[in-house]
């Protein structure tokens, strides 16, 4: 051990934890450890052939990667939570999870605190090629009032450049913050959902985050109270999710 340690460069100790580490991952023993000295585990042997085949193979090359379903992206706006803040890993933000599920580009436009559908970023937003659309920033409106005037405002010129294209208004899921503010943000995304109904749209549609969070599990899903969790990511992906299918099957997007 201490002259592989000294080979790569390493402490003996150094050496030793990331095998322990290695062994833990695989859940196998691969150093057998005696008065004698070290030697390799049967099942060590074989980690060493397998890793020495792969190094033999001339012709191995890495394949490509599963194609998405869609050229087209699916576009979420939104806060910090859009944004990730509280994911262990960037592959458990709920954009990404739901990347997975579906197999199709989810590109993560989430801006932690400033996600206040200014005019500018939506022009932005509207003038890209996408298949969906996801509006998620009430937590960004410094109030209610501001969320009013800019919400459906959001959502006029996205559907003014993709008259066809459906779009998804999701509500914060942790409304036990700032209850009473956060009802009335919920009745600013309704309300907006509703006069774009009223008006005919029938590619427009509307996710309670409310919904995300209830049952057995609603005190675990936050770090804070207010940002998802890995757990909370993930309910927060299979909530949207649905959504997400059932306004592609109208539109007549493949999801096979």
């Amino acid at each position: 051990m201490t002259a592989a340690a000294q080979k790569l460069g390493y402490t003996q100790s150094g050496v030793s934890h990331l095998v322990h580490t290695l062994e833990q991952e695989l859940g196998v023993q691969l150093l057998i450890r005696s008065k004698a000295g070290v030697e390799l585990s049967p099942e060590g042997n074989a980690l060493i052939g397998h890793i020495r085949r792969l190094i033999a193979a001339e012709n191995a090359v890495l394949g490509a990667g599963l194609k998405y379903l869609n050229r087209k992206p699916i576009i979420i706006y939104g806060s910090s939570i859009v944004h990730g803040t509280a994911a262990t890993r960037p592959g458990l933000i709920y954009t990404n999870i739901l990347s997975r599920y579906l197999n199709m580009d989810v590109v993560n436009l989430g801006f932690s605190g400033n996600a206040k559908a200014e005019d500018a970023v939506m022009d932005y937003i509207a003038a890209q090629d996408m298949l969906l659309f996801v509006l998620d920033y009430d937590h960004n409106a410094p109030n209610p009032e501001y969320l009013r005037s800019t919400h459906y405002k959001a959502y006029a010129k996205v559907r003014a450049a993709h008259p066809d294209m459906p779009i998804i208004m999701v509500t914060r899921p942790n409304v036990a913050t700032n209850g009473a503010s956060a009802m009335e943000r919920k009745d600013v995304v309704i309300d907006t959902y509703r006069a774009a109904r009223d008006a005919g749209d029938s590619n427009v549609y509307y996710v309670d985050g409310e919904s995300f969070f209830l049952g057995k599990y609603e005190n675990e899903c936050t770090m804070d109270g207010v940002h998802p969790n890995d757990l909370g990511f993930t309910l927060m992906a299979e909530g949207i999710e649905s959504e997400i299918r059932r306004a592609l099957r109208v539109s007549g997007a493949s999801l096979d």
